[in-house]
């Protein structure tokens, strides 16, 4: 009896240690490094003047915002806790959380919120990026330190993605430094990641213990690379524990490896050739359809991404409808041309009509091979109907200016992430923002106008959402641009972090889950991290 009773103790033992075992690696627990690749030149953590590259990315961990959106781009909270709107939906007065602190220990109140938003206001004239924001909040208003107060001049719904990616900054730092010269040194926000230091070539970040999210992981570390190959061999060797994929063609090398997980959970890419009306040749709609219909867009996406992406008809999201659309028919655009008085020269077999060649420059951003590729076998393509299509690319700062900001450009070949919550159509065609915004073809057209207003302006959202398929249908008309398909870039990581979502990230916010168990741990012992 005894025999047995010990026997039974023991195996009690072996089962408390296993499920002890179980527990450190099926739960998520604090602790780690997270070691992040990338190429693009590091940009101050800063939410009121950085909006692109990974910087801006960071900006989800160490700032906060007043609201955020769920996965159907729905307003959900986050230093606000709930909000009510007014029933001509022109006051929206938001009630805050009493938890949030910035990283120096000062609590976030409605004072701090006011005085971000009324900087951002001041920063329209910066850049084109902040010309969007808040265009219609006529007055900002401290209710309390917990209550904040918006009066618009007319509903207009853009503002809740203002809302949703303005961080918020300490005030006394936009008064004391208004030209953030200390403050893009050590940027203070209240996310749940802490600024260490940035150094040209590194970033470090570390978790924030007292935040209302806790992260597990202890610190994120960026890691800029000379380009995608060396982010490849870093992270096949273990320098890096994740990188996100650009090049189609290293999905495969990286799925044969047991300890790497790909995932296809970052937002789709829509890929477009802009087509600028400043260039005589895109003022013609019947030449923009020609151009539309000489281009294969099933074959380049065959060619670069094994058929892993969505044809693109227009700016609404891939569907089942739309996947294998292909609008492709070479005879009838030379067809279409041909009326227009394009002749061949027999000369050069170029297209020429009134003694000028059909002759265009595309640009690409230097150093995005992919781009590259795709504007090459667009190239190709038009030859075969005597359309010389010239290729020029430029660094990330010169492409931007010249496309987005003085529109010095023809053509340009652009990839823009799709947010269900983000208005982007109305800032890329309403013809208010050829002036003042991105509209960057300088595209016009009054019924569009309309829809575009419609969708913005509109409270009822039944009304914005008929205007949606209006100006889907408009768009696939008149053609602004040439829709190309929709891509998804691919993360890569170790399989030993857990936590990350299968279906889709929705920022760097969701970093804030990701853990790895204990055994598993890269410490600081393991890798240098100043503080």
């Amino acid at each position: 009896m005894r025999i047995h009773h010990l026997f039974k103790i023991i195996i009690a033992i072996v089962l408390l240690n296993s499920a002890c075992v179980r527990q450190d690696t099926a739960h998520p627990i604090s602790g780690g490094i997270l070691r992040i690749g990338d190429v693009a030149k590091l940009r101050p953590i800063n939410p009121l003047t950085t909006s692109s590259g990974l910087s801006a990315s960071l900006v989800d961990l160490v700032y906060d915002y007043l609201i955020r959106f769920d996965k159907n781009g729905n307003p959900k909270a986050e230093l606000a806790t709930h909000w009510e709107l007014s029933f001509d939906k022109k006051i929206w007065t938001f009630h805050l959380r009493n938890d949030a602190y910035f990283h120096d220990g000062s609590r976030v109140t409605a004072h701090d919120i006011k005085a971000t938003y009324e900087k951002v206001l001041e920063l329209k004239n910066v850049s084109a990026s902040n010309k969007r924001y808040l265009e219609n909040v006529s007055e900002i208003n401290v209710i309390n330190d917990n209550t904040l107060q918006l009066k618009l001049t007319k509903y207009d719904h853009n503002i809740w993605f203002d809302l949703g990616t303005a961080g918020i900054m300490p005030k006394r730092y936009l008064l004391d430094d208004p030209n953030f010269d200390r403050f893009n040194k050590h940027p203070i926000g209240s996310g749940p990641y802490k600024f260490v230091k940035q150094e040209p070539n590194e970033i470090i970040l570390s978790a924030n213990r007292e935040h209302f999210q806790t992260p597990y992981i202890d610190h994120i570390i960026v890691k800029i690379l000379p380009n995608q190959l060396a982010i490849l061999n870093n992270l096949i060797s273990g320098e890096i524990d994740m990188a996100l994929l650009l090049n189609p063609e290293d999905y495969g090398s990286l799925e044969r490896i047991k300890e790497i997980k790909v995932y296809r959970n970052w937002p789709p890419f829509l890929y477009m050739m802009l087509l600028s009306h400043n260039n005589k040749l895109f003022q013609s709609e019947t030449i923009r359809t020609a151009l539309k219909l000489a281009i294969d867009k099933k074959m380049i996406a065959q060619r670069l991404l094994n058929d892993s992406s969505s044809i693109a008809i227009n700016s609404s999201p891939p569907s089942n409808t739309s996947k294998n659309i292909n609008s492709y028919n070479p005879q009838k655009a030379l067809k279409i041309l041909k009326e227009n008085g394009w002749k061949l020269s027999d000369y050069d077999r170029v297209l020429t009509k009134d003694n000028e060649k059909f002759i265009f420059t595309v640009r690409t951003i230097e150093g995005n091979t992919f781009g590259l590729k795709v504007a090459q076998l667009i190239q190709e393509q038009l030859s075969q109907l005597g359309i010389i299509m010239k290729l020029e690319t430029l660094p990330f700062p010169n492409y931007m200016e010249n496309v987005f900001s003085i529109k010095d450009f023809s053509s340009a070949i652009i990839h823009l992430a799709y947010r269900p919550y983000y208005n982007l159509d109305f800032y890329l065609w309403h013809s208010s923002q050829i002036e003042k915004g991105i509209n960057a073809t300088s595209f016009a057209d009054s019924q569009i106008d309309h829809l575009l207003d419609v969708t913005r302006f509109d409270p009822d959202s039944f009304e914005r959402d008929k205007a949606k398929l209006g100006l889907q249908k408009r768009l696939m008309e008149k053609n602004p641009a040439i829709f190309l398909f929709w891509h998804g870039i691919r993360l890569a990581i170790y399989k030993k972090f857990q936590g990350i979502p299968e279906s889709q990230l929705e920022s760097f916010r969701d970093f804030t889950k990701i853990w790895v168990p204990k055994k598993e741990q890269i410490t600081t012992n393991n890798v240098k991290v100043d503080k």
